[in-house]
């Protein structure tokens, strides 16, 4: 075996480890986060959805006014985690090009009714339907129901 043959299949093997390291540090592990919000934003919206859909009477005390802070919490800050985590993906409109991550419209749209979820968990009778169609929003904008 020559010394040059030998030399390149070296080379070459470090090569195809360090584009390989590149590829999941820069790219695989960012998109690897960002589903991991997907499923905590799924998460939030089936577990109070109970919560923002259930209207509260203005005559009587808030129900539940912990449970009703806490997910104005959760919602908000997975409506900065979400972009947060999207930020973090280089040359992320070539990549949702190729349709592996949803689009950067998408990602707004999703974050724009977190915030909508948020801010209306202390909800009234004429903004249930809003909520759903929030909650709604999300979902597709984020492909979570597939």
């Amino acid at each position: 075996m020559n010394f040059i043959t030998i030399f390149s299949t070296v080379i070459s093997g470090v090569l195809v480890y360090i584009i390989g390291q590149i590829l999941n540090r820069f790219f695989i592990e960012k998109i690897i986060k960002q589903r991991e919000t997907f499923g905590k934003i799924s998460d939030a919206l089936i577990m109070y959805e109970n919560l923002y859909t259930d209207p509260i009477d203005s005559n009587t005390q808030i129900s539940r006014k912990e449970e009703r802070h806490e997910a104005q919490q959760i919602f908000r800050n997975l409506a900065c985690e979400l972009l947060s985590r999207s930020y973090q993906i280089p040359v992320y409109r070539v990549i949702s090009g190729i349709k592996i991550i949803p689009k950067k419209k998408n990602i707004m749209d999703a974050h724009h009714n977190l915030i909508g979820l948020s801010n209306s968990v202390f909800t009234r009778d004429s903004w249930i339907e809003h909520n759903l169609r929030r909650k709604r929003e999300i979902e597709e904008s984020l492909n979570l129901m597939n």
